[in-house]
């Protein structure tokens, strides 16, 4: 017999869910972001921002920039973000805690699958 309608499928052990929380200590915003990464490829993102509209603008932005995409591209893309926003003629940068914040999770779903191939 099927599974009831509704049944959620089992996920693979390729599946991880990398967390990344940052700060910006000049505005007090705070970012956590969830990445969902099967085998190396971006498939699900989440968010929570204790902060303002932009700080939120932002996170969301990040976060669409890097789905569906692999995880050595995603870091590329933010870490690009980063550099155009701090170049000359930008300021102070602005708020960079929605970058950040993908970045850790980047860094631990790295460590993580460094763990696993136990290199």
């Amino acid at each position: 017999m099927d599974d009831p309608a509704g049944s959620v499928e089992p996920r693979h052990s390729d599946v991880y869910e990398a967390q990344g929380m940052a700060d910006s200590p000049t505005c007090g915003d705070v970012v956590r972001v969830a990445l969902t990464i099967d085998g190396s490829i971006i498939v699900g993102t989440g968010y929570r921002v204790y902060g303002c509209g932009s700080a939120m603008a932002r996170t969301a932005e990040a976060l669409s920039a890097v789905k569906g995409r692999t995880v050595e591209v995603a870091r590329e893309l933010i870490e690009a973000a980063m550099e155009r926003e701090a170049g000359p003629g930008n300021g102070n940068g602005g708020c960079a805690a929605a970058e950040m914040a993908v970045l850790a999770a980047l860094d631990e779903f790295t460590l993580h699958r460094a763990d696993v191939s136990g290199s």
